[in-house]
């Protein structure tokens, strides 16, 4: 369970204050498929980047699974991204120049898992995504959204409980949008929970429950009526 407890979070840009997080509440259940939306500047991202444990804030408590993140050093914070979130960005974050094998398996040497290890469960991570073919291709090669499903299991790799989508399918066409959200919808009926912040309401509305945010407040909270697709 993600419980935000009175966040906080202000940014000072060109002189004047920005607050990204203004007293934000909320709670998200194991295995819950929610989506983040507000215009830009509404504070979706700095919600997500605290919950995964990237950035702190400035007042308040994020706990998850019983574990206040607001209490960790910084190796501490490294431990739980590593091996209790997996991270998706808008900007696929590959080295285009290594293959996808190599790419995927640096989440393993972070986490250092034995190197014996690392051809099986790159293995798998691949199968999750649709890509078990692709494994010593070179990320330069894939396309758009091969490359998003490589980031994908790479977030996946080390079978963190939490999935967290930031705008994952912002450089992606309508096709290859609905794949990545079909995969979001995958492991989301496997059991992760999944936190998609996005700027899209139709994608937004593929989730059980809507978040959204203004100025750092939540504007509303509401289950969507969604069901899940199935693939």
């Amino acid at each position: 369970m993600i419980e935000v407890r009175h966040l906080k979070k202000t940014f000072h840009e060109g002189g004047k204050e920005i607050k990204a997080a203004d007293d934000i509440s909320l709670t998200i259940p194991d295995g819950e498929f929610i989506s983040i939306i507000g215009r830009s500047g509404s504070g979706k991202s700095t919600l997500l980047n605290m919950i995964g444990g990237l950035d702190r804030c400035d007042e308040g408590e994020i706990i998850v699974n019983g574990k206040n993140l607001s209490s960790l050093n910084s190796d501490q914070l490294a431990e739980y991204r590593s091996s209790e979130t997996g991270f998706v960005f808008q900007a696929f974050h590959l080295e285009t120049g290594y293959s996808v094998y190599d790419n995927i398996r640096v989440a393993l040497l972070i986490a250092g898992v034995p190197f014996k290890e690392h051809k099986h469960r790159v293995n798998l991570a691949l199968e999750q995504v649709d890509l078990p073919d692709k494994m010593r291709v070179r990320t330069a090669k894939l396309s758009g959204g091969e490359k998003q499903r490589t980031a994908i299991a790479r977030a996946l790799i080390n079978d963190p409980k939490i999935i967290l989508a930031d705008e994952p399918c912002g450089n992606l066409d309508s096709e290859n949008s609905d794949r990545i959200l079909r995969l979001l919808e995958k492991l989301h009926r496997s059991g992760k929970t999944v936190v998609l912040v996005t700027h899209n309401r139709a994608d937004a509305n593929r989730a059980q429950r809507i978040i959204e945010l203004s100025d750092g407040v939540v504007i509303r909270d509401e289950q969507t009526g969604s069901f899940v697709a199935e693939p």
